[in-house]
């Protein structure tokens, strides 16, 4: 973290070493941060970053092609604040007010002999906060009583907890250890005013791949995340068994039309509402009747990348894009809001259904792009282990981006390297005769200006003669642009000055493309 050279003054540069903390015990330090959101080479703060709100840089191009973090205005969390203030107290008492199987779950998660893999202090941190928050305090404790409230206003009454965890931080474990912790008290106290523990689950996924990986978190699953981390006493193993968990697709929901395309179709012309399934039809037809008996207990719902689903708004205008976005987040805030009304998710009253909807989200903000520069983060975040936190503490390695494209854009391309660069416009573009060996504008200063930047990362690596050498890894829209992208490899290798054997492909995993140098 420091080097010290014979009696010369510590030196402190969070670019070549910005670790500061434990992963397993609460942060300490953190790094001071400059005006355009830098960490700063000085000594490092006392104490724990306070969980603030930064908004996304602006999208334009600012001085010397960088793009500016407007600091000025930092707002910090207080809800987020107080709760890790009352969490910590919970903890050094050693949990008192909370069943006996939990106590011994959360011992089990600290104990560093007891499990295979050892739970970092942010996933710990975030069951904790769930836990103290409806198993510990009633709905008499304000901080609950004010997140519950804030929950119900934007959310059609419907109560949702939110952990803001960085990707990368693991929040596949999180719910992992939501569901033993949920299972083994619903079937320690299995009596029916026992309301807010349930051993059924539906996990909601944002698209396919993510379905494919929370996959483990069927306790039948082989590699299952229980098994793997050893997260369940091995006493208490066989009740996890109990657990009947499902995961899905939000686009699952999606309601069906009732009359095809055929001779019927053709004659009531355009479709009309009646024409489609019922909500309450379609979660039927997603879930079953199994899954959805749950009695008084109710299913637990967990949101994976839960800032796709929200209640749109009535926006007076709306880009193509939020209008896609507000179309997506319908059909799964519906689902929900269904799931409420069949009563799945437990008791409802005036004051929300007896199981909260626990949401999980590195970026969990209202997506509001087209009304406004600064999205507001959702208002019912309970716990904040964000980018920062996670690179403080050796979680993640620190993001590298671009900071210029070399176009004469007054917008930076890279910023919206998707949206320029759609399979359709692709294919248009390599069909092309002209273009072969080439790539569009957008694409392609991306790929030239994050180049550049790996130049001086390799340069660096072959005068300090690290074993390692650096990669790039791109992650794409489609399988087929990593196929067309190597075409324009020699290219890149001429333009840049890189040795031949620079920016070979290593691996390519579906939309995963890794390049660099072959040791």
């Amino acid at each position: 973290m420091t080097s010290r050279v014979a009696d010369s003054p510590i030196t402190w540069d969070p670019a070549i070493d910005p670790v500061l903390c434990d992963p397993y015990l609460p942060p300490d330090r953190h790094w001071k941060l400059g005006s355009l959101g830098e960490a700063l080479p000085v000594e490092p703060l006392p104490g724990r970053r306070a969980p603030l709100h930064i908004a996304p840089p602006k999208d334009r191009k600012a001085g010397r092609g960088q793009q500016r973090f407007d600091l000025s205005d930092r707002r910090e969390n207080l809800t987020v604040s107080q709760l890790r203030h009352e969490v910590s107290n919970w903890r050094a008492t050693g949990y008192r007010g909370a069943t006996a199987t939990t106590i011994r779950l959360l011992r089990h998660w600290n104990d560093p002999q007891a499990t295979r893999l050892r739970p970092f202090f942010a996933q710990v941190e975030a069951v904790e906060t769930i836990v103290w928050l409806r198993e510990v305090v009633s709905r008499g404790n304000p901080l609950r009583r004010e997140i519950e409230e804030e929950s119900r206003d934007h959310n059609d009454g419907i109560v949702r907890l939110c952990a803001k965890m960085a990707t990368g931080t693991g929040k596949t474990a999180v719910m992992g250890m939501v569901i033993v912790w949920q299972t083994l008290n619903a079937i320690s106290s299995p009596r029916r005013r026992n309301i807010i523990h349930t051993d059924r689950f539906v996990v909601f996924a944002p698209g396919h791949t993510v379905r494919t990986r929370l996959g483990v978190l069927l306790p039948s699953a082989p590699g299952n995340v229980y098994d793997e981390m050893g997260l369940v006493p091995e006493d208490m193993h066989h009740r996890l068994n109990r657990a009947r968990v499902r995961v899905v697709n939000y686009q699952a929901f999606t309601r069906k039309e009732l009359i095809g395309d055929g001779p019927a179709r053709a004659l009531l012309g355009k479709s009309k509402g009646t024409d489609t399934e019922s909500w309450e039809a379609a979660v039927r037809r997603v879930l079953g009747d199994d899954l959805l008996a749950a009695g008084p207990k109710g299913l637990c719902v967990l949101n994976d990348e839960a800032h796709h689903c929200y209640l749109p708004p009535e926006r007076k205008k709306s880009s193509a894009e939020q209008k896609v976005e507000d179309r997506r987040a319908s059909v799964w805030f519906n689902a929900i809001r269904t799931l409420r009304a069949m009563g799945a998710l437990g008791k409802t009253t005036e004051l929300g259904q007896a199981n909260a909807v626990l949401d999980f989200s590195a970026t969990p903000l209202w997506i509001d792009t087209a009304a406004k520069s600064e999205p507001d983060q959702f208002e019912w975040v309970v716990s904040d282990f964000g980018l920062m936190d996670a690179i403080e503490s050796g979680l993640v390695k620190v993001p590298r981006v671009p900071v210029d494209d070399d176009s004469n854009r007054d917008e930076t391309m890279w910023r919206k390297v998707h949206a320029n660069t759609t399979p359709k416009s692709l294919s248009q573009w390599f069909k092309a005769e002209r273009n072969r060996g080439s790539l569009p504008e957008a694409l392609g200063g991306a790929v030239e200006a994050v180049v550049k930047d790996w130049k001086r990362k390799l340069v660096a690596w072959q005068k300090d003669g690290q074993p390692t050498p650096p990669v790039i890894i791109f992650v794409v829209n489609t399988i087929q642009t990593p196929t067309l992208c190597t075409d324009t490899l020699p290219d890149t290798r001429t333009r840049t000055g890189l040795p031949d054997r620079a920016l070979t492909p290593i691996c390519q995993t579906w939309t995963t493309w890794v390049v660099g140098i072959r040791n």
